[in-house]
């Protein structure tokens, strides 16, 4: 299995260039929000996946369900 599982490069292209997520700030509901917290929760997330879920891939892969 490849190492680089997720390329971060591309996430944030497709969340602040596609999908203009920044933009959400407008709105009252997130508007505590700013780039820096959207950048924030994909780093907890890519944390969570790189040291809970991506140790255990090989194992899935070889027992699907």
């Amino acid at each position: 299995m490849a190492e680089k599982f997720i390329s971060r490069r591309n996430i944030d292209y497709l969340l602040f260039e596609v999908f203009k997520v920044e933009k959400l700030t407008q709105y009252e509901y997130f508007q505590d929000h700013s780039r820096q917290t959207f950048n924030l929760v994909v780093d907890t997330a890519y944390k969570l996946a790189s040291e809970k879920l991506f140790p255990v891939f090989p194992e899935m892969e070889s027992h699907p369900p």
